[in-house]
Formats: structure tokens, sequence, C-alpha cells
């Protein structure tokens, strides 16, 4: 036991990340990017996105805001039109309902998304990134559609999706 810790502290709950291995992001409009999700949750996803040298996300709006943190390399970001580089180290929020876009000129690139979907939406159902689990099959990227989420657990499921789970 560690000191300054009492023994009768709850065990944690110690369980995979959704989605451990990197996957194309499948929908059109994305090219040389993959992707990692690495939390999931009702009101919090979280993901790692790898850019290849000239690879994009067009550009797109996502009903909740959004974090893009830079690890390594350096890109473009674009809110509403407006262009602007992006270097390891540096963030970007991108407003709910604002166009944006993410990509690369001649060097790599990953960055940490993280999103706050809002919990429910007027539909009574899960929206933003979780959501964005089927429609990134058909076509989403991290943020978008509405998908019915019930409990923690499902959503994780749902958002295992999220990069493109059926690996093509």
């Amino acid at each position: 036991m560690c000191a300054g810790y009492s023994s009768k502290v709850a065990k944690p709950e110690i369980r995979p990340v959704p989605r451990d291995e990197w996957s194309r992001l499948p929908r059109p409009g994305v090219v040389g990017v993959h992707g990692r999700v690495l939390v999931t949750g009702a009101d919090l996803v979280v993901a790692m996105l790898r850019f290849a040298p000239r690879a994009s996300i067009d550009e797109h709006d996502a009903q909740h805001e959004i974090e893009v943190v830079c690890l390594e390399g350096s890109g473009l970001t674009s809110v509403d039109g407006e262009a602007a580089p992006i270097h390891a180290g540096q963030t970007v929020t991108w407003p709910a309902g604002k166009l944006h876009g993410l990509w690369t000129e001649g060097i790599s690139m990953i960055t940490l998304m993280i999103e706050h979907p809002s919990p429910i939406g007027p539909s009574g159902r899960l929206e933003g990134v979780a959501a964005e689990a089927e429609d990134s099959l058909a076509g989403g990227h991290l943020a978008g559609q509405v998908l019915a989420v019930g409990d923690d657990e499902h959503a994780d499921r749902e958002a295992q999706r999220v990069l493109g789970h059926a690996d093509q």
C-alpha cells in the first residue's frame, strides 16, 4: 500500500479504452487521417487523430464545442473560413455551430480531440461524438448526428465505431 492511502479506498475501475488501435476515418471528405477513441461518456469524448502529410478533414460543423490539441507536428485549422497554422503545444477551440476543418501540408501531425457533446438533446437522445459513431460509417467524423444512448456502456460500444471500427 502506498504511503498516505487508506486501505479502505475503493478499488479503481480499470477498463480498456474504447478503441485502442488506429483506424482510418472512413467518411467522405477525410483523407489520410487515422484515429483512436480513448474516452467516451455522455458528456465527453476524447480521441487522438493522426494526420499523414497532405491529410485533411474537410470543413463541417458540429452541435457542440471541440478542443483540438496539437501534440506532434503541425498543420492548419479553420473556423468559419478563417485559416491559421497550429503547431505542437498549441490548442484551438472550435465553437458549436461553426464550420471548422483541420489539415496538414508537407508534415504529419497528431492531435487530441476533446469533444463536449450535449448530454441530451431536444429529442431526448444523446447528441455529439457518441452520436456520430453510426454516422462515421455513413459519412460523419467525430461530431454531428443523433444516436440513442441509454448508458455509459452503450455509449462506449457506439463510440467504438466513431473512428471506423468496421475495419474495411
